[in-house]
């Protein structure tokens, strides 16, 4: 058994941010999305996997550690081979969403009950999950996911996982959110828990006094200053800054970025020297390194 992850993703909406940064590589909550899955896709059991994007195969063979995963051997293609030499079932998923659910277990399951010369289709309620290939299939497969849907007739619900369908700037805020309550199974924060509510990573300057939130997530290296006060919920990547006097609320701030002392910021992704305001979608280059800058 094997798996492919097509992690090009045609219909989000993450624009500016995936102008500066690859859509699989975004972090939620201290992980890539890609490496999100390929966790999940280990945890299932499975240890040979393909992510194949046609434009930044490179950039996700750079940025992804696969070390810890061990026994699992994962290339990154540019294209997806052809599928007619393959002599072992293939579990295909996308990257645009996470599904909470043990793959392995549910394809256990399939195995004794589906046809297994036809592709199948794996459904929730509201979405397709993924696609089982057969072994030597006949039909060359495309590179589109979309493709597959409209297509492929055979469908097997697999019930109903919770879903992180991450298309837009507000869906990728609230992924980051929803893996700090702790209610996924199979998705969980970086960093070790401070206690039921906080992920704290390693080396991390930060005094409990500055925690006012419901839930947390504080990157590796970096430091908040014990007059900066974090609220709501707060994703902050690695080699982050706060300053004196800043007030962070309900924001993801992604690495190497610089918060200014007596900065005020509600609702917001933050990367670098990009400021986007989530309910409105606008986005700002704030030029002053006093305010927001990238750290080098």
């Amino acid at each position: 058994m094997r798996a492919i992850i097509l992690a090009d993703n045609n219909d989000i909406n993450l624009e500016p941010l995936t102008n500066q940064i690859p859509f699989p590589l975004l972090s939620v909550a201290g992980k890539t999305i890609l490496l999100h899955i390929l966790e999940q896709v280990h945890r299932s059991g499975i240890r040979s996997v393909l992510v194949v994007s046609r434009n930044s195969h490179r950039e996700l063979e750079l940025g992804t550690d696969t070390g810890p995963l061990l026994g699992m051997e994962v290339q990154f293609r540019n294209e997806l081979p052809d599928m007619r030499h393959v002599n072992d079932e293939t579990l295909l998923i996308g990257a645009n969403m996470l599904v909470d659910h043990n793959w392995g277990e549910i394809i256990r399951a399939r195995r004794a009950s589906y046809n297994k010369d036809i592709i199948s289709l794996m459904t929730t309620p509201t979405e397709v999950a993924g696609f089982l290939l057969p072994a030597n299939i006949t039909e060359l497969i495309p590179n589109v996911w979309g493709d597959f849907s409209e297509t492929i007739n055979d469908s097997v619900s697999i019930g109903l996982p919770k879903i992180l369908k991450i298309d837009s700037l507000a869906s990728y805020q609230n992924a980051n959110f929803e893996l700090l309550n702790g209610t996924f199974m199979h998705f969980f924060p970086a960093g070790r828990s401070h206690d039921s509510c906080h992920f704290i990573s390693p080396k991390v300057h930060l005094t409990t006094d500055s925690l006012q939130g419901h839930h947390s997530f504080i990157g590796s290296h970096s430091r908040v200053d014990n007059r900066a006060r974090l609220q709501g919920n707060i994703v902050i990547g690695s080699d982050v800054f706060i300053d004196r006097g800043a007030h962070i609320s309900d924001s993801v701030i992604l690495d190497s970025t610089y918060i200014g002392a007596m900065t005020s910021c509600h609702n917001a992704i933050i990367s670098g020297n990009l400021l986007i305001k989530v309910d409105s979608g606008v986005s700002i280059t704030i030029d002053d390194p006093m305010i927001i800058s990238a750290l080098h």
